[in-house]
């Protein structure tokens, strides 16, 4: 439908008061302009109807992101619990933008930044607001239960401070497929998970983790009964690991569990 469209939609949502589920994905908005972003964004100020909101395959930047964060934030009214925007270019610019102005609504239920090239950046800088909370003590995203962010580019380093967040959260299915995490980052998951009773699914497909990752989170598995779903297919390195590797990933499992109690001593 193009941005033309689209600002025909913004100016719907505007006014009206029933509209639940709005689902237009695969539109091309911001392909070459951001009217139908602006238009969208213009229209979510003032709804307080919607509940669910796709975005996602359209050529949404990180400039478009940053515009629907604002609207977002400047909403208090609004009952958003579904927000897709999967598949776009918001990368880490447009994802700390929605995290910061998301935080202040907790209602989102289920949050999909999916195929987004965030990076470790972006996944650190949510990480960061999923564990902080609010002037009543409670965390920001406190409702949220379901977190999608494969395909971008998410390393350890991203890897190892979601898993810290996801200590203290309420997140039920998490879905890191497609990304660049290795045993020190999948360790550190699994570590987080012995003691997070909330989160019941786990998809870490095509990432590039070894025999080291996994019998970290058979261990895991054995403890917290609370897992259902632990998905490790197209991991190639899953029959690489030699002894070198190994004995080179208990020394960095060690170092990182270190590091880990240091931490919370601190606390």
């Amino acid at each position: 439908i193009g941005d033309d469209a689209a600002v025909a939609f913004g100016k719907a949502i505007k006014k009206t008061k029933n509209l639940r589920t709005l689902d237009i994905h695969s539109n091309n908005i911001a392909a070459t302009k951001d009217d139908g972003v602006v238009a969208l964004a213009n229209g979510l100020q003032q709804n307080s109807s919607l509940l669910s909101l796709d975005l996602s395959a359209n050529q949404i930047k990180g400039k478009d992101a940053t515009v629907l964060a604002n609207a977002f934030s400047s909403n208090s009214s609004s009952n958003l619990e579904r927000l897709s925007l999967g598949a776009n270019d918001i990368r880490t610019t447009g994802a700390i933008a929605l995290a910061n102005s998301l935080k202040i609504s907790c209602r989102i239920l289920d949050l999909d930044l999916s195929q987004n090239d965030i990076g470790d950046k972006g996944a650190m800088e949510f990480a960061k607001i999923l564990s902080t909370t609010n002037n009543n003590n409670e965390y920001y995203f406190k409702n949220l239960r379901v977190l999608d962010l494969g395909g971008n580019e998410i390393g350890n380093l991203g890897a190892i401070v979601l898993a810290r967040a996801l200590k203290n959260t309420t997140i039920q299915k998490l879905n890191l497929e497609m990304n660049e995490i290795a045993n020190a980052g999948v360790v550190a998951l699994a570590h987080a998970l012995k003691t997070n009773t909330m989160l019941s699914d786990v998809n870490i497909d095509e990432n590039k983790i070894g025999r080291i990752g996994v019998l970290a989170f058979r261990e895991t598995l054995h403890m917290n009964c609370r897992l259902g779903s632990v998905s490790f297919l197209g991991n190639d390195n899953l029959a690489g690991d030699n002894d070198e590797d190994e004995e080179l990933l208990l020394d960095e499992l060690e170092r990182l569990l270190e590091t880990e109690t240091r931490t919370r001593m601190k606390k």
